[in-house]
């Protein structure tokens, strides 16, 4: 599957979209949906909602408009044999529980390893630097990564220009830099600065 989204494909209907990580994530989102619909696919987090994509199975534990949306932890799931889509999502994995506490600080984490390990392949993506307790802890799920990226299929979209957490916040048309190469550095960017929402976005793949 191509990973490259550029300027025109982005994500233009709503500008909510537009300025966000959902620019990048919703086309590459649809590619997969398109390629992969007929292979037991299942989206984790209901995303794939905003583009009226509403017949596949979704895990959630939240509300979605899926026709076929299961109420269940993610992690309860058996993912073997399916294709596994999850957009912004995974790094939110334990927020239900975490609140105030840190027993489900690494259930991201679980997550991912039992996707990786089970399913046929897979696309996710998640925003660097996002944390229930930002700013003062990280994502364990960025550290993790960050020494374990020779056993993951890693690409990085990077935002280069965007609306500024700064000054106001004057709307600035976002552009995005992809790269392949996994540079350290990129998992100890903050999210929601120096641009509103993420600067840098991690795509994990496998067998697409």
């Amino acid at each position: 599957m191509n990973l490259v989204v550029e300027k025109k494909d982005y994500q233009k209907d709503g500008s909510r979209f537009h300025s966000s990580e959902r620019a990048v994530e919703l086309p590459l989102g649809q590619r997969f949906y398109n390629e992969f619909k007929d292979d037991e696919l299942i989206e984790v987090g209901s995303v794939l909602e905003n583009l009226n994509l509403l017949n596949h199975p979704v895990v959630d534990l939240g509300p979605s408009k899926s026709f076929n949306h299961i109420k269940q932890d993610a992690l309860g799931i058996n993912y073997t044999n399916k294709s596994v889509l999850s957009m912004s999502t995974i790094e939110h994995v334990g927020d239900f529980e975490l609140r105030g506490n840190f027993n489900h600080i690494y259930d991201s984490i679980k997550l991912l390893q039992k996707i990786h390990s089970q399913s046929s392949r897979y696309l996710i993506t998640y925003p660097v630097g996002y944390s229930l307790f930002q700013p003062t802890h990280y994502n364990p799920l960025d550290l993790f990564l960050a020494k374990k990226s020779s056993d993951y299929n890693m690409a990085f979209y990077i935002k280069k220009r965007g609306t500024l957490c700064a000054g106001g916040g004057k709307y600035t048309e976002p552009e995005w830099k992809l790269s392949t190469e996994c540079d350290p550095k990129y998992f100890k960017f903050n999210y929601g600065c120096p641009f509103k929402g993420a600067t840098i976005l991690v795509v994990i793949y496998n067998n697409i």
